[in-house]
């Protein structure tokens, strides 16, 4: 009788286990705080980028981006800033254990201050504005329930782009995360 009692639950606390996974992998994605620096593959400019997770779903999030890349000097001496910014939408997912792969779109513009050489003479400079688009891939590694490092490229697409950077810019972002 026992045994003929356990077989008929067993099916009803298999399905009960299979539902709390499925909770378990349904949990929102976290919201993060990302801070860290880039830098292009060559060396030839680096900066820092924020960004802030303001929505958070199951598996997608959205937020907002912030970024400035300094070139080297570029026009007699000086060195030309150029500063992003805007709203993102991301996709994460765990790979195994602690670690996880980010994949982001981002909308934006940008401002750029730089110099030419009558600016210069002149003591100014001449700003610049345009569009930019944005991808990413970022991999990130738990470090415990608050922090996580994180890393990846970034691709920048802007319509008109600054003196000294190309219609596409290629960063590395490495940074660090908070929950």
């Amino acid at each position: 009788m026992r045994i003929a009692l356990a077989l008929c639950l067993l099916p009803r606390l298999a399905a009960a286990d299979a539902v709390a996974v499925t909770a378990r992998t349904r949990e929102p994605v976290q919201s993060w705080f990302t801070i860290g620096a880039t830098t292009t593959p060559d060396a030839s400019a680096y900066g820092v980028r924020l960004q802030s997770d303001w929505l958070a779903g199951t598996a997608w999030s959205g937020g907002l981006f912030l970024s400035v890349l300094q070139r080297g000097e570029q026009v007699m001496g000086v060195g030309v800033p150029q500063a992003s910014g805007g709203l993102f939408v991301a996709h994460s997912n765990a790979i195994a254990g602690p670690v996880w792969l980010r994949g982001q779109l981002g909308v934006g513009g940008a401002i750029s201050a730089h110099a030419t050489e009558s600016s210069v003479i002149a003591g100014g400079s001449v700003t610049s504005t345009s569009l930019v688009g944005e991808a990413a891939l970022f991999v990130s590694v738990d470090m415990g329930d608050r922090f996580a490092l994180v890393g990846g490229p970034i691709v920048q697409v802007a319509d008109t782009p600054a003196p000294g950077y190309g219609t596409n810019t290629l960063t590395v972002f490495v940074g660090l995360q908070h929950r």
